[in-house]
């Protein structure tokens, strides 16, 4: 009678634990309010933006400061960000050249503050506000070369929606009849971390789920173990 009443006890016990068929579920539902809490915060991936489409950094073949072959029509059309690309491609005899606002409205290159000569240049636009682009060849400024581009400070998580801020009104025609607009994605140091962290925590789920599973089908046994014994 003892006995029988020890594996009563037992079979009470074994019971109790069934609670434990919601832990996987719940841990998976953990796992994925996670994900879609990381992907949220994740920062946007910079973009790379072609300067003046097919046409590239040259001088316009004609038009106004609204023209849509200008540069700065171009920029109007865009929304730039800390971390964003401008990709120069020029003509070895074309140079790009960074200047401030005095230097775009006056055509000075003797006041670049950055020169570029390359044929073909990426300039990353690391912090928010104008930047102002002239060409370094006789001529070309004054025949409407130059751009004005205003950048906006990066977001903390996804990219909120806004219209693109215009460029400097006021200025010469520019180049480029249609631009092109192509987002690569750069595994930046917080990237690899965030994803470090995922694949760490998904690892860690599928042992706590693979444990979870193998406790249950333990207790399985030993219950029919005991009703085994019960009947007996």
């Amino acid at each position: 009678l003892r006995q029988h009443l020890h594996l009563l006890s037992s079979e009470r016990e074994l019971h109790l634990p069934r609670g434990m068929a919601s832990l996987p579920l719940a841990l998976v539902a953990a796992s994925c309010v996670l994900l879609l809490a990381t992907s949220a915060a994740a920062p946007p991936s910079p973009a790379v933006h072609v300067v003046g489409g097919e046409k590239g950094w040259t001088v316009p073949p004609s038009g106004t400061e609204t023209s849509p072959s200008s540069f700065n029509h171009w920029a109007e059309s865009r929304r730039f960000r800390v971390g964003d690309v401008l990709d120069f491609k020029y003509s070895t005899n074309d140079s790009v050249l960074l200047v401030p606002r005095d230097g775009y409205e006056q055509c000075a290159t003797a006041s670049a503050l950055s020169r570029f000569d390359s044929g073909h240049t990426n300039f990353t636009l690391d912090i928010p506000g104008m930047f102002h682009f002239i060409s370094g060849a006789p001529g070309h400024c004054e025949a409407g070369q130059r751009m004005a581009v205003r950048v906006a400070a990066a977001p903390a998580a996804a990219p909120a929606p806004g219209a693109a801020v215009p460029a400097t009104p006021g200025t010469p025609p520019a180049a480029g009849s249609t631009g092109q607009t192509v987002v690569v994605l750069k595994l930046t140091t917080s990237a690899v971390v965030w994803i470090a962290t995922v694949c760490l925590f998904l690892f860690i789920l599928i042992c706590v789920l693979f444990y979870c599973n193998h406790q249950q089908v333990k207790m399985a046994r030993d219950f029919i173990r005991c009703r085994g014994q019960i009947g007996q």
